[in-house]
């Protein structure tokens, strides 16, 4: 991550735009994760844990640097999958095929952390863990009215929903959004506990 941020603007922009064009992840971004142990990561892997402490099992999908894992309470079973290898446990998987999720050993709940604004195919992923999981947590970095563009492609991301839209898109999906939780001075930067509304 640190290579990609070290781009311009205008470079990472192109970098995205190119992945997109080719329907491929942006391993640029994601290949060279460190462990970063301070805000905003580290509040927002605390919170996701705490939503998450009835589970048994959960899948940390999109795992990165696995802040998740230390927030979970003793006795639940951490399954890290990713895009390639946070260290030796981790499930290698490109949620961009989201029928692979099938493949992934069984879990009553999953993290999505900084996944979504990434997505090709969020519909797809979205029905993919709805059917796997009873509980998804995930966030979302909802797209400011005055908000352009360039601004969230130069991140890396190519979904830009709104407020409405990311709630339209959790109804559509059958999902019940039990909680939500817009961290401190980050005004686009959005938790939510969704629950299965057959669950």
């Amino acid at each position: 991550m640190e290579r990609f941020y070290s781009l311009e603007a205008r470079e990472r922009i192109a970098l995205t735009n190119q992945a997109r064009e080719n329907g491929e992840p942006l391993m640029e971004r994601w290949a060279a994760m460190q462990p970063d142990f301070g805000d905003p990561w580290e509040g927002r892997a605390a919170l996701a844990g705490g939503w998450l402490a009835e589970a048994n099992t959960i899948a940390d999908l999109g795992c990165g640097t696995m802040n998740l894992e230390r927030y979970l309470r003793a006795g639940q079973t951490y399954i890290p999958v990713d895009l390639t290898a946070r260290d030796e446990r981790t499930l290698i998987l490109d949620l961009n095929r989201p029928s692979d999720l099938d493949r992934l050993p069984g879990a009553d709940a999953c993290a999505l952390l900084g996944v979504l604004e990434y997505s090709y195919l969020p519909d797809a992923l979205l029905e993919a863990v709805r059917r796997a999981y009873r509980q998804v947590v995930l966030t979302f970095n909802v797209r400011l009215d005055d908000q352009g563009l360039d601004a969230r492609l130069e991140h890396g991301w190519i979904n830009h929903y709104s407020s409405d839209e990311i709630a339209a898109l959790f109804a559509q999906h059958r999902f019940i959004v039990a909680r939500e939780h817009l961290f401190a001075g980050r005004r686009r930067e959005r938790l939510f506990d969704l629950r299965r509304d057959d669950a």
